[in-house]
C-alpha cells in the first residue's frame, strides 16, 4: 500500500508521566526545540563515516560508476513549533545518495535521535533520546528486482525501518496531552523517484515500513515535526501516566527483529 502522506511519530514513551516543576496550566502553544542524529553501529565495520558540515554520513562501496553510495542525515537542528498548527517546523533531512558499486556494501545501521521540547520561554525541557533500527539492500542491478513495485533495471535499492510500531511520543503537562509527529515529505521524495511504503515488501509476513530509491539519484527525504494537544480529564490523565511507564518497560525489552 503506497502512502500519500506517511506519519510517524518519535518515540519516547517515558514522557507520558506528568511534567514535574511547571507550573503552567493552559494550553502551551509555542515549542522550542532541538533536534541532535547521528548513525551509530553500522555493519560492516568497513563503512565509512565522516561529517561534512552539518551532516552525518555514512559512505560505502568501491566505485563502479558515478560515486560511492551514501545516507546522510543532518547532525543539528532548532527552531519553535507551533501547537495544533497541523504544519510543524522542520526535522532532520535524510538523503541517500545511490550510485552502482562494487561491495563492501551496507547491511544495517542505527540513526541515534536526540530531541528536546521546551515551552517558548519556560526553563522546562522534556528530553528524550531514540534509536531507529534499518535494513539497507543494495540491491544487484539485474533482473528480476528482489522488491514488488521496484523500478526495474537497474533495481532500486530499499532501507527498510524496523521499529515503526515503537514510533509514539506524548507528554502530559497539566492536563494537556501533547504527541510530537514526524512527518515525511513524500511529494520530495518522489520528485527523485523514491517511494514510501507499508506493506510486507520482503515476504517474512510482516509488513515493513520501508523506502525505495531510484539509481544514480540523491533521494531526499525532508520532514517536519508536528505537536497536537488535547485536554485529557484528571483521571483519564493518570491512566496515560501510567500506560506511559509501561511502555517505556516494553521499550526497553524490545531489541530489534533477527533476519
Amino acid at each position: 500500500m503506497k502512502l500519500q502522506k506517511l506519519l510517524l511519530s518519535v518515540a519516547a514513551a517515558g514522557l507520558c508521566m506528568a511534567a514535574p516543576n511547571l507550573t503552567q496550566a493552559a494550553l502551551i502553544t509555542s515549542w522550542d526545540y532541538t533536534v541532535d542524529a547521528a548513525w551509530q553501529n553500522w555493519t560492516p565495520g568497513t563503512v565509512n563515516q565522516f561529517i561534512e558540515g552539518n551532516e552525518d554520513v555514512l559512505e560505502w562501496g568501491t566505485e563502479n560508476q558515478g560515486g560511492l553510495s551514501q545516507l546522510r542525515v543532518t547532525r543539528q537542528l532548532d527552531g519553535t513549533i507551533t501547537t495544533n498548527d497541523g504544519v510543524g517546523s522542520p526535522g532532520a533531512t535524510i538523503t541517500h545518495r545511490n550510485f552502482a558499486i562494487n561491495p563492501p556494501e551496507l547491511a544495517s545501521t542505527d540513526l541515534v535521535v536526540d530531541v528536546s521540547f521546551a515551552p517558548t520561554g519556560n526553563g522546562f525541557v522534556a528530553p528524550f533520546t531514540q534509536t531507529f533500527f534499518i535494513d539497507f539492500d543494495e540491491t544487484p542491478n539485474s533482473l528480476p528486482c528482489p522488491y514488488p513495485g521496484a523500478n526495474e533495471v537497474p533495481c532500486d535499492d530499499i532501507f527498510i525501518l524496523r521499529n515503526p510500531e515503537d514510533l509514539s511520543v506524548s507528554f502530559q503537562v497539566d492536563d494537556y496531552l501533547y504527541t510530537a509527529t514526524l512527518v515525511f515529505d513524500e511529494a520530495a521524495f518522489e520528485s527523485a523517484g523514491g517511494t514510501i511504503g507499508f506493506e510486507d515488501i520482503d515476504g517474512d509476513g510482516i509488513p515493513e515500513l520501508f523506502f525505495l530509491t531510484r539509481e544514480n539519484r540523491a533521494s531526499i527525504l525532508p520532514t517536519n515535526i508536528v505537536i497536537t494537544a488535547v485536554q485529557v480529564p484528571e483521571p483519564a490523565a493518570l491512566a496515560v501516566a501510567g500506560m506511559g511507564i509501561i511502555g517505556l518497560g516494553l521499550a526497553t525489552r524490545r531489541r530489534r527483529r533477527q533476519a
